[in-house]
């Protein structure tokens, strides 16, 4: 019975290892993914933006009204999927360096 039991013990320990190394790559992936979408809500804002300044200067009314909506709508998505991580990693760099906050 001892055996089973070692056996049963090294198992929970594999899988303990598994289940950390997978966590490590998660983690490591979901901040790239983090930095990726935000730099193509970026990219993506700056685009509509191009877009919209264009149409505006081809004297399209309805394709300008169309891109600043876009517009608008990628703005709002950047201040609340961008901007909070932003600020989380100023405010933990100034905490960290010592100055008063």
């Amino acid at each position: 019975m001892p055996i089973k039991g070692k056996l049963v013990n090294n198992g929970i320990a594999a899988k303990t290892e598994i289940r950390n190394s997978q966590s490590a790559i998660r983690n490591s992936l979901s901040s790239w993914w983090r930095a990726i979408l935000g730099t193509l809500l970026v990219l993506a804002g700056l685009a509509t933006a191009l877009l919209t300044l264009f149409a505006r200067r081809i004297g399209e009314p309805q394709l300008a009204s169309t891109g600043a909506i876009a517009s608008l709508v990628f703005i709002v998505l950047i201040v609340l999927l961008v901007v909070p991580p932003l600020s989380r990693a100023a405010f933990a760099e100034i905490s960290d360096s010592g100055f008063p906050v």
